[in-house]
């Protein structure tokens, strides 16, 4: 169970003048974790450092909070207290209430609030804190120059003159047009999702835990592995498309319907459903890897489930024969096998 201290300075009224220092203490005190919070007028001082070294050492602290000045003036003082306590230095956390609050604001209220929203962000981060132990990594002295315009060639060359290996990366166009996150996520809301890997360098994908659907398609379609992409997740255009499946370590060519499922009745969140070829077995609670090939027709309403039958089997008909003609699967089947 963490044991967290939490140590509120006055700076003497740099912060106390507008920020008041007792409320901080009484709220931060009740913050889950908090067993021990206190204030001083100069944290930073020998008398001040002190006080940090007792409450570690008398309250088994696991993780120390600084309410003071910027952690670029006394970040450092207070690491060596609390290493001097016998407490991991890099389990302390500065909050920044005077730079940042009581120099910002000219309203008690409105400092003191956000002083302690500061200070319960700092007590939320200390508790994720883990020990550390500093070391040293070798330095390759060489440079990346992103631009090769006038200005990036100058700088490659200084930087040349003085000793040292430089790669400058310019910016790479397609069809004449510079590649960039714009253009990708243009041609993945078109559906165009060859050009989207062909601008990606790789093939667009999906990946995810395979969940419980409705059980329709088992039942009067055809069984399907679902996913919930995240919600941060750029998704193509709500369509069907033509993908290559990576589950339990082997390839299957695959039909994926991206979308509502504007067919099914009641609410349908955004999902990922996908029908495996050649495939029979359970992939529920299972992660799966679902990589966009091509884009076969919109997301489409039928009148009926019988209709909305008709058209997958067309559309896996259609997706077989793109299959039996390319060697996209089938290469990365034989790297698998």
């Amino acid at each position: 169970m963490q044991r967290i201290g939490v140590f509120v300075c006055h700076c003497g009224t740099n912060i106390a003048a507008t920020v008041d220092v007792k409320k901080v203490v009484d709220v931060i005190s009740k913050e889950p974790g908090v067993v021990h919070a206190e204030d001083y007028q100069y944290m930073c001082s020998e008398t001040g450092q002190q006080k940090v070294i007792d409450a570690i050492q008398n309250e088994h602290l696991t993780g120390v909070v600084i309410c003071s000045c910027s952690p670029r003036m006394h970040e450092g003082t207070f690491r060596k207290a609390a290493e001097k306590a016998g407490l991991n230095p890099y389990q302390l956390e500065i909050a920044n209430i005077r730079e940042q609050c009581s120099w910002i604001h000219k309203d008690m209220e409105e400092a003191t609030e956000k002083a302690v929203i500061l200070a319960r962000a700092a007590v939320a981060k200390v508790m994720l804190d883990t020990p550390l132990t500093p070391g040293e990594s070798r330095v390759v002295k060489r440079a990346l120059v992103i631009g090769g315009g006038i200005a990036g060639i100058q700088t490659a060359l200084d930087i040349a003159d003085a000793g040292y290996e430089v790669d400058i990366v310019e910016k790479v166009q397609y069809q004449g047009r510079d590649i960039s996150s714009t253009y990708v996520r243009k041609m993945l809301e078109e559906g165009d999702v060859k050009k989207a890997d062909r601008l990606l360098g790789y093939d667009y994908f999906i990946t995810g835990t395979v969940t419980h659907g409705r059980s329709i398609g088992h039942k009067k379609l055809y069984p399907t592995a679902n996913l919930l992409p995240p919600p941060e997740k750029h998704l193509p255009r709500f369509g069907v498309y033509v993908t290559r499946v990576t589950a339990d370590g082997k390839t299957y060519g695959g039909l994926t319907n991206i979308g509502k499922k504007p067919t099914i009745q009641g609410e349908n969140p955004v999902g990922v459903e996908t029908y495996l070829y050649d495939f029979d077995g359970d992939l529920y609670g299972k992660e799966i890897r679902v990589e966009l090939l091509d884009f076969i027709r919109p997301e489409m309403r039928f009148d009926s489930i019988g209709q909305l039958k008709a058209q997958l089997d067309h559309d896996i008909g259609k997706c077989r024969e793109i299959f039996r003609d390319s060697w996209i699967v089938q290469e990365k089947g034989k790297a698998d096998g």
